[in-house]
């Protein structure tokens, strides 16, 4: 009865651990320093500056970028999809990991939510983004602004429509 009691205990005792591990405080960045200080506590996706991301498909050619200005972080983004073109080049005021999705939110008051899947990708709006070289983000950049060039007559590296959806 007693090893009853201790195994009931020992295993109500493991899950409360276990729970509470689960349920640890989202890790949340501002700024190059906290970077730093949290990039071991980031997803491996997430985890050294610059990060780039890429998608090269049928419905959508984008890149994103997370990289150090100075002492703050900041985003790019370029998406080209049928009908539409997008760019975002703004300060990161808060980028958190929840332990499933990694949040980031402007300085401009947008915001975006990537489920990380894995070491090396990510999923935004259903959409699987990979890590990626400068040379391919380099290239998802030139298609993004030739698509600009081509809808607007006009070569420019922006759209006019200031948002990565």
């Amino acid at each position: 009865m007693n090893k009853c009691k201790f195994l009931s205990g020992s295993l109500l005792l493991g899950g409360v651990l276990l729970s509470t591990k689960l349920l640890a405080a989202d890790v949340c960045v501002s700024n190059t320093a906290e970077f730093a200080a949290q990039a071991k506590n980031l997803p491996s996706v997430v985890q050294q500056l610059p990060t780039m991301l890429t998608t090269d498909g049928f419905l959508v050619t984008a890149g994103l970028k997370i990289r150090a200005a100075g002492d703050k972080l900041k985003m790019e983004g370029y998406v080209w999809k049928p009908g539409d073109i997008y760019t975002d080049d703004a300060y990161i005021k808060q980028a958190c990991f929840d332990g499933v999705n990694f949040n980031v939110t402007l300085e401009n008051g947008k915001s975006y939510a990537a489920k990380i899947k894995g070491d090396k990708s990510v999923s935004i709006q259903g959409i699987t983004f990979e890590k990626s070289s400068d040379a391919k983000f380099a290239g998802i950049i030139e298609k993004v602004k030739g698509a600009i060039e081509k809808k607007t007559g006009v070569g420019s590296g922006s759209s006019g429509n200031a948002g990565v959806n």
